[in-house]
């Protein structure tokens, strides 16, 4: 079964308007979760770099297989900050929904 990561950032929505402050915070904050991504990518690409040629431990498959979770679920974060903040982009910032 696969689980929900729930992140502030990955709310949908079709249209977002932020001023300067708010967006230089979206950037910061996509930029942290970037960051997070990539450290739990390169902790399971040393994990897999530790591999031999026998067969896993049933323990060694556990903690590589939870750690293929944080690392999708960071992913998965990233990827909603990213496109929360692609669209905010789009719009640019400062901008004011027509009335």
């Amino acid at each position: 079964m696969r689980r929900s990561v729930r992140h502030p950032l990955a709310e949908p929505r079709k249209c977002v308007f932020v001023n300067q402050p708010e967006f230089v915070a979206l950037h910061a904050e996509c930029i942290a979760v970037t960051d997070a991504y990539i450290r739990e990518a390169q902790k399971t690409s040393m994990m897999l770099g530790k591999c031999s040629q026998e067969p896993l431990t049933f323990r060694e498959r556990f903690v590589l297989l939870s750690q293929e979770i944080l690392e999708q679920d960071a992913f998965i974060v990233y990827l909603a900050a990213k496109q929360f903040l692609h669209r905010t982009a789009l719009v640019g910032y400062g901008s004011v929904p027509a009335t």
